[in-house]
């Protein structure tokens, strides 16, 4: 078992109204009762709107800013994309293999340091497609990471009984967060510019950490026979 991961082991016996004993995880069968599923979902959310948004926002700052023609555009939605094909793969072994909290944590401030770079040699007149490319490239593969590291921790968030539930809510707000994030930085990029929309992309990365330290998982355990 990964050593990293900060495991709770969880209560056996009939669910409690309020929890389990004092400082230890909920065992109330509702989503409400588990906030580390609670903080993992708001997180996540905000890790996909910056997703989303930096989806919106890079072509545009090329277009708009550095007048990409129509062979830089490309490339630039080439090297966005190459990341899930390549690595997906080994991304999922990888957390399978390893502990997932670590990687939630690790993998948006990592992304977020990335878009951030974007108004920052934009203010040193540095700005370049290069600096793009790499951009690209980096938030498309901690995302890659990142997102196999999410799908992989839920069913250590949450009881049995309620994995089902979790992995509609997780479905549904993935869903709602993606396309509301596109919408919605068409409108910051318009309102603030392709440029300073960026720095909104950085902070939801922070945020998305910040919550991801929230997270505690718990160990399922199943009883020994005797004991049934």
């Amino acid at each position: 078992m990964p050593d990293s991961d900060e495991l709770i082991p969880a209560k056996a016996g009939p669910p409690e109204a309020d929890g389990g004993a004092a400082g230890g995880p909920p065992t109330s069968f509702s989503l409400r009762a588990h906030p580390s599923f609670t903080a993992y979902l708001t997180g996540e959310a905000a890790s996909l709107l910056g997703t989303s948004a930096h989806a919106v926002a890079l072509p545009a700052l090329a277009v708009l800013v550095l007048h990409a023609n129509p062979g830089q555009v490309a490339t630039l939605a080439v090297l966005s994309q190459a990341p899930a094909f390549v690595l997906a793969l080994p991304a999922g072994a990888y957390v399978d293999q390893h502990a997932k909290r670590p990687v939630l944590i690790g993998t948006d401030p990592i992304a977020a340091v990335a878009v951030a770079a974007i108004p920052l040699t934009a203010l040193g007149g540095l700005l370049s497609f290069p600096v793009l490319y790499a951009v690209a490239l980096t938030v498309g593969s901690a995302t890659v990471l990142h997102l196999a590291a999410a799908i992989a921790v839920v069913p250590e968030l949450v009881p049995g009984p309620l994995l089902h539930e979790a992995n509609s809510r997780v479905g549904s707000a993935f869903g709602l967060t993606d396309t509301l994030g596109a919408y919605a930085d068409a409108g910051v990029v318009a309102a603030l510019g392709a440029v300073r929309a960026f720095w909104l992309d950085a902070l939801s990365y922070a945020l998305s950490a910040s919550y991801a330290t929230w997270i505690r998982l718990v160990e399922h355990r199943t009883r020994p026979a005797r004991e049934r």
